[in-house]
């Protein structure tokens, strides 16, 4: 993935009953009010500036139709993403096949890799 601007730090935040999750500050400003989740690798999410994730569809988009892994995994970012928009407080309503799908618990850790883990995922080394 190529993300235009680093995050750095690693934030805590708790999911609210209602599927909200509150966006870190410092990622607010690199991300700005609407910004697109996908399904990650190794079991989160990934984050993208609308910028960033244009070109990354752009560059799925133009993966050989005839390579199956291709397809497989042009289908797995695409199906798996979901626009999302920041609301008053700085929280994102999370597209509920991101919590059924992934089996998401209540903490989520935001990475500097513009990646977003559930409690219990962590893995070290991650990038």
């Amino acid at each position: 993935m190529v993300v235009s601007a680093m995050f750095m730090s690693e934030y805590n935040h708790t999911l609210d009953t209602k599927g909200r999750l509150i966006i870190p500050a410092k990622f607010r400003e690199v991300l700005g009010e609407e910004f697109v989740i996908s399904k990650g690798m190794d079991g989160c999410l990934f984050v993208y500036a609308n910028d960033d994730w244009n070109a990354f569809e752009q560059k799925l988009t133009s993966l050989p139709l005839i390579n199956k892994e291709a397809r497989q995994f042009a289908r797995f970012f695409l199906a798996g993403a979901a626009t999302v928009e920041v609301d008053k407080q700085g929280r994102i309503l999370l597209p509920a096949h991101s919590e059924s799908s992934l089996d998401w618990k209540k903490t989520w850790y935001w990475s500097a890799s513009a990646a977003v883990w559930r409690s219990g995922a962590r893995i070290s080394g991650r990038t």
